[in-house]
């Protein structure tokens, strides 16, 4: 391998201290990206007239994700024998931190409109809660679990109630359905009005 200044800077590493071999560079990119650039590189192998482009997650040394896109060619002999690869690198963490942001824009806009389009219905308030739940759990960016719970206030026992909940097993439907306000992870989120987990 021969590499740029550049392209040692976008991997985190010091010029020249990377190994020159294939099973080096692929111990650079991030471990859940390494089939996906193995199978590119394979097909460019494979395929004569095959340009490969693979964009992918580098395993930076700083722990920060980055992101580049590789693209390349293999050069062969008249025999058509690979002999040598060359290609480029590119930077790309930028465009595709402001393509998530994006991306997360347009789904928090979509989840908004579907509840208040849901307030405007003439629902009883436990289907407009169990409804508001469903859309909130399908929000792409939130990465969480398809299960949680909505707590309605008691001002009067100063206790959350749990009035709708999704996936939840039998023993949390049980243990949170009355929770004093300042407990447990719920409690204590409306208590200080802050994410707490």
């Amino acid at each position: 391998f021969s590499w740029s200044d550049e392209i040692y800077r976008i991997f985190g590493l010091a010029p020249q201290e990377f190994g020159a071999t294939y099973e080096a560079f692929l111990t650079a990119v991030h471990p859940n990206d390494r089939e996906n650039v193995k199978n590119e590189v394979n097909k460019a192998l494979d395929d004569s007239s095959y340009e490969y482009k693979v964009n992918h997650r580098v395993a930076h040394t700083d722990g920060k994700e980055r992101f580049v896109q590789e693209r390349g060619k293999v050069l062969r002999d008249a025999e058509g024998c690979p002999i040598r690869m060359i290609g480029t690198l590119r930077d790309i963490t930028d465009r595709k931190i402001a393509e998530e942001q994006e991306a997360r824009a347009v789904s928090s806009r979509i989840a908004i409109s579907a509840l208040l389009e849901t307030g405007l219905e003439q629902l009883s308030l436990q289907k407009q809660l169990t409804i508001a739940l469903d859309i909130i759990l399908a929000v792409p960016w939130l990465g969480l679990l398809n299960k949680g719970s909505i707590f309605l206030f008691d001002k009067d026992t100063d206790h959350l109630i749990m009035s709708c909940q999704k996936n939840l097993s039998e023993y949390l439907i049980k243990s949170c359905a009355r929770v004093l306000s300042g407990h447990c992870l719920c409690g204590r989120a409306a208590h200080s009005r802050k994410l707490v987990f």
